[in-house]
């Protein structure tokens, strides 16, 4: 038999629950993320509802028959038995932090404004009591004060997880029908047994969204033309202070030839222009065949990384690899609205202010190792996690910068996704410690699990597999395919029920050819 737990949400100490009996009817994981999903019947207490809402987000621990932990996470919602059916109060209906995005009033038919996100409103006790539990909904174009009375009313609705109760006559379906014939024959009673929906850890990345600033910097707007490499402006500079410290490794501006040029333009990073030029690094040169008299977003890289230092104060140059020519030279966009009396040129003999003032358009991107970057995120949004350790680094790099609009689960699946060098794969899963874990996927022949036909899983050498030992995120070998390649299957998923045991969830998706 499973022995489930639950404890204090605030002290890590096991509840007493008195006359009340735990019994577990399905558990299951996933081999990214490790515990996913299950469900524990509460008997004994189910006529008292409001004792059972105080088990809300509390940690759940289920051990095997050795005692050992096999799965662990949280009570997301608790259903009881009520007269007129069953009362459930759920997490997942709950959010104590809103904000709403939308577009400012357009000023005509058929054109959008821009988008705006109201600042968040927030239920402090109902975070407190918990953790932070974020939504953002979206209105089209309207007034900040429509958003902002949106947001408010829905934090007012949804603030704190509240009962609504299922009509009987609406619990159809195979899974009721038989959960409810189980109690009956196991218990007696259906009226006294309460039920508990539990979520493993790795879940509760959904509960927030991701922003992180470092990565990116720029200014996008703006259409004012410079132009660069004519004799009273050969080069042009613009300060800027970094926004964070982070590796700086392409540069975008919105650039454009004016006539034939045949030389280059080359785009510097610069610590200073007076007294004299310092340059940090420069960009591969631009050649003029690969710019047209159009302006756009042009990329220039650089040579190597440069580790910007927070709250740096660096400069943004532009230049003509040959001589000023006034017929023949390229443009840079620019606003004249963003001007802080700092934009230069060079005239050659002095920097001079441009007039008007302007401020450079451009944009600044970095790139980070994938699993450095989800040390990162599982260090911000995993609110419940003790901590993140990388046991293998993916030696994958992707962009820093995150905006903000998608929440943690959805970022960390992505870079998961985008696995370690050499293709292979990498997975995250939190450990019965609330550390999260990001290593890669063990090599396929390091298989000593054995499937057979029905999903069951075994070692090698016959011993039944123990929920203890890890049930999911390594290779098995197909029953009666032992020695042979094609019988190799990556155990992705795994369930267990008291009728059923143990069974494991693989498919084609899983077969090693498949990630070639």
């Amino acid at each position: 038999m499973l022995h489930g737990t639950i404890e204090d949400r605030v002290t890590g100490k096991p509840l007493f629950l008195p006359r009340a009996r735990l019994d577990v009817e399905r558990l299951r994981w996933h081999s990214q993320g490790g515990p996913l999903d299950g469900v524990i019947a509460v008997e004994g207490v189910g006529q008292d509802p409001g004792r059972l809402a105080q088990l809300l987000r509390c940690p759940v621990r289920v051990a095997d028959p050795s005692g050992g932990p096999c799965w662990w996470g949280f009570v997301e919602a608790v259903e009881a038995p009520v007269p007129a059916g069953r009362a459930v109060i759920d997490l997942a209906e709950m959010a104590n932090r809103v904000a709403v995005r939308y577009r400012d009033e357009a000023p005509g038919l058929g054109l959008s404004g821009w988008q705006w996100t109201t600042a968040w409103a927030e239920d402090s006790a109902s975070v407190a009591r918990y953790g932070r539990k974020e939504r953002v909904l979206s209105l089209p174009e309207a007034r900040p004060g429509e958003a902002e009375a949106l947001r408010d009313a829905t934090l007012a609705r949804v603030g704190w997880p509240r009962w609504k109760v299922e009509q009987k006559s609406n619990r159809g379906g195979a899974e009721g029908a038989e959960n409810t014939q189980r109690f009956r024959e196991r218990r007696g009673s259906e009226g006294e047994i309460a039920r508990l929906r539990v979520r493993g850890w790795w879940h509760s990345l959904d509960w927030v969204y991701y922003a992180r600033a470092e990565g990116w910097q720029g200014a996008l707007g703006g259409g004012a033309i410079q132009a660069v490499g004519i004799p009273t402006a050969t080069r042009v500079a613009q300060p800027w202070v970094a926004n964070g410290a982070w590796p700086l490794k392409d540069v975008w501006i919105k650039a454009a030839r004016m006539g034939n040029p045949t030389d280059e333009l080359v785009v510097e990073l610069l610590s200073q222009i007076t007294p004299t030029v310092v340059v940090l690094a420069t960009c591969a040169g631009v050649p003029a065949s690969a710019l047209i008299g159009e302006l756009g977003w042009t990329k220039c890289t650089l040579p190597a990384e440069y580790m910007l230092s927070a709250g740096g104060t660096y400069w943004l140059g532009a230049r003509r690899s040959g001589a000023a020519d006034a017929a023949n030279y390229y443009r840079v966009t620019v606003d004249e609205g963003l001007g802080s009396g700092t934009f230069s040129l060079w005239n050659g003999s002095a920097w001079v202010a441009r007039a008007p003032d302007a401020g450079l358009i451009y944009s600044l991107t970095g790139e980070e190792e994938t699993s450095e970057q989800l040390r990162a995120l599982l260090t911000q949004a995993g609110q419940f996690l003790e901590g993140c350790r990388v046991k293998d680094a993916s030696g994958v790099k992707g962009r820093q910068y995150r905006a903000g609009g998608r929440r943690a689960l959805a970022e960390a699946a992505e870079l998961l996704a985008m696995g370690a060098a050499g293709g292979a794969g990498l997975l995250g899963r939190v450990t019965a410690e609330r550390v999260a874990l990001i290593e890669q996927m063990p090599d396929p022949g390091s298989a000593d699990w054995v499937l057979d036909g029905a999903g069951r899983l075994r070692w090698r050498d016959g011993r039944p597999l123990e929920l203890g030992e890890g049930v999911v995120g390594r290779w098995a070998r197909l029953e009666g395919m032992e020695s042979a390649a094609a019988g190799l299957v990556w155990v992705e998923s795994a369930e267990w029920t008291p009728e059923q045991g143990l069974r494991a969830g693989w498919g084609r998706s899983a077969l090693w050819n498949r990630r070639d």
